[in-house]
């Protein structure tokens, strides 16, 4: 059963399907519907474009193990893709990669060890996902860009109106800090954390911000929405509201 995106995850899609974005942040409050948007579009670059290869990185492996791929990847898998999966796609737990028939890679990683850092960084990338990306450090992105880069072409069998070849892309969802964060003047003012001035490569980047669990009410119980209208200060601003502040 294909997703049934709402509207906030259409506008997203529509912000993903432009080829000539590279850098896209989604920011926002809790259960919004981020980051099933973006694993469903994940999924999708790998079916279409055979070989290609997508990482899906968290500051910690284990983070990236319990909430992503037995969380987000498991859920969106039984709902979505046929169930027996066997003449879809293979899962390899132990190296936490989703291998498709077609030769595409979905992998999972953390950036807490020095020796996975240097793995992520042996290969090449379609799709590199920055989850929760506020937790990473501006440093550990700003040289992982330079992995984003494989070349990959559209199968001809499902060609339609895809590009030729797969649009290279960086994505990064997180729930908002304070505006005096790397991701924020990176991602929203377009301005480098470091010297303040613009970003060389402003006009590749894009955002949509102000996600919020009333987005993706349709999908979420009454009882969850009531967690997070009940909470106070800079929380509930950032969790309910979506605001960075």
């Amino acid at each position: 059963m294909a997703l049934i995106y709402t509207p906030k995850q259409h506008a997203g899609l529509a912000l993903l399907a432009d080829p000539g974005k590279s850098r896209i942040v989604f920011d926002g409050g809790g259960r919004s519907g981020k980051t099933e948007l973006l694993f469903d579009r994940m999924f999708w670059r790998a079916v279409h474009y055979p070989g290609s290869w997508h990482i899906i990185l968290r500051k910690a492996r284990a983070h990236c193990m319990s909430a992503l791929w037995n969380g987000t990847m498991m859920k969106y898998l039984a709902k979505h893709v046929d169930p027996n999966h066997g003449y879809i796609y293979k899962l390899n737990k132990d190296e936490l990669t989703c291998n498709l028939i077609n030769g595409s890679k979905i992998m999972f990683d953390g950036c807490d060890d020095e020796q996975r850092v240097r793995r992520i960084f042996g290969n090449e990338y379609c799709t590199m996902w920055f989850n929760e990306a506020s937790e990473f450090t501006w440093d550990v992105v700003e040289n992982l860009f330079s992995r984003a880069v494989q070349r990959s072409d559209v199968d001809p069998r499902g060609k339609g109106h895809l590009p030729d070849t797969c649009p290279v892309q960086v994505w990064f969802d997180t729930n908002p800090k304070g505006r005096r964060h790397w991701l924020y003047k990176v991602g929203i003012q377009h301005l480098h954390p470091e010297t303040g001035e613009p970003l060389r490569d402003a006009d590749r980047w894009a955002r949509l911000g102000g996600w919020s669990p009333y987005d993706n009410r349709q999908h979420l119980s009454e009882d969850a929405i009531a967690t997070y209208e009940a909470m106070n200060g800079l929380t509930r601003e950032r969790m309910l509201n979506g605001t960075w502040c």
